[in-house]
């Protein structure tokens, strides 16, 4: 009960849960699925986890996202700004493929629509802020994916799909692809090996967005 985030490492050894209030890791070798490390705490609220390894993931949502080192046996990263203030929601996110960063979407819009969200670019391991983009249209991304190459980040929002450079977080192009009832940070989103259609979930069923065509 209040499991909301799996993945397992690419080894196929360890399973990383994002539960309602702790975070926790999982041996997949064993009989009885032993813990890998202890769970930590507080409530953390997590909705997505990613498996960086076969020690760390990644943990974030409607909390500040941090690196867990199952080694270590403790969270040993937070999200925070170049003067250390920590970054306390993280809403959805999205590690570039080379592994050495990950974008944030800044959550304000859910709960004041009027106040301009962002985009975060944090180093990997240690999540200190690098770059901010302020959204193109000043409204929260709800859902952020990396093309395999990781040139192109897609950032869909309630009403538009961006594509946007993943480096300088410039708009190369964009569309409109609703409104959407229904989408939201928990629902899931996945992009084709050539990155031509985007597909996600809403209350209305599955969507697939051809980026080519628009």
């Amino acid at each position: 009960y209040g499991v909301e985030g799996l993945d397992v490492s690419d080894s196929g050894e360890f399973l990383f849960v994002a539960h309602k209030w702790a975070i926790a890791a999982f041996r997949l070798d064993l009989p009885e699925m032993e813990p890998a490390s202890p769970a930590q705490g507080p409530p953390l609220q997590n909705f997505f986890v990613r498996a960086l390894d076969d020690e760390r993931a990644l943990f974030g949502g409607d909390a500040p996202l941090v690196l867990y080192d199952m080694a270590a046996g403790m969270i040993v990263a937070r999200a925070h700004l170049p003067d250390g203030e920590e970054i306390l929601r993280s809403a959805h996110f999205a590690v570039f493929p080379d592994g050495s960063a990950v974008a944030v979407a800044d959550p304000s819009g859910v709960d004041d629509p009027s106040d301009s969200g962002t985009l975060r670019v944090l180093s990997l391991p240690d999540l200190a802020a690098q770059h901010v983009w302020e959204s193109p249209e000043g409204i929260w991304a709800a859902k952020l994916a990396f093309s395999r190459d990781g040139s192109r980040l897609f950032a869909l929002t309630y009403e538009h799909l961006y594509v946007l450079d993943a480096r300088t977080g410039t708009v190369a192009m964009s569309f409109v692809v609703g409104p959407r009832p229904g989408l939201s940070v928990a629902n899931p989103v996945a992009l084709s090996r050539d990155g031509r259609f985007l597909a996600y979930a809403a209350w209305s069923g599955v969507l697939i967005v051809d980026v080519e065509r628009g």
